[in-house]
């Protein structure tokens, strides 16, 4: 994510807002997906990963 302070010249601000939208998809599909679907894990699943993991390297016992 990136911040842009914008000037108070509206030239400026319309130029940031036109090329900005240019660089934007319309939609998001499986296709720009960085792994393919099938490897991908639910929420629940990251939740049970994440907590053991920290609780074996770090010794914290944290619930999500």
């Amino acid at each position: 994510m990136a911040t842009v302070t914008i000037d108070k010249n509206p030239q400026i601000e319309r130029k940031l807002y036109k090329n900005s939208e240019e660089n934007l998809p319309d939609t998001v599909n499986d296709a720009s997906l960085p792994y393919p679907e099938e490897e991908l894990i639910t929420h629940e699943e990251f939740k049970a990963h994440f907590e053991k993991r920290l609780y074996e390297r770090l010794g914290l016992k944290i619930t999500l």
